[in-house]
């Protein structure tokens, strides 16, 4: 709503589709994008119009899917950063969240943050 009264643009020239509209909570509720792509995705549907998952694609926003690519950027990560590995190991639970973001960073935002501190933990723990 927030483009919408900004735009005050009239309902019946809105150019989401109610079926656009539809595949984009899909891609939203299961995982294919993140929230900050989700916004990116939405102000493209609702200045141009258009599929959302063309959208996605052509501005390349999908979430990472693979595991093994996940697990590798999660590794890579882990190497990279041994003092907030060690703080981690310490009791620091901020450095978790360090972690998660510079996964985060290292997949240009496309790892699932939820996917990749599971991981995290389970890689730390072994």
């Amino acid at each position: 709503f927030k483009y919408f009264n900004a735009t005050k643009t009239d309902i019946a020239k809105l150019k989401i589709t109610p079926e656009n509209f539809g595949e984009f909570i899909a891609l939203v509720y299961g995982d294919k994008v993140n929230s900050t792509a989700a916004q990116i995705i939405f102000k493209e549907m609702f200045a141009r119009g258009g599929d959302p998952s063309n959208i996605m694609e052509a501005k390349g926003l999908a979430q990472m899917e693979d595991a093994s690519e996940l697990k590798g950027v999660v590794t890579k990560v882990i190497s990279g950063n041994e003092k907030a590995v060690a703080e981690y190991k310490a009791g620091k639970q901020n450095a978790l969240q360090f972690l998660v973001g510079k996964v985060m960073a290292a997949s240009r935002g496309k790892a699932n943050p939820q996917k990749a501190q599971e991981l995290l933990l389970k890689i730390l723990s072994e």
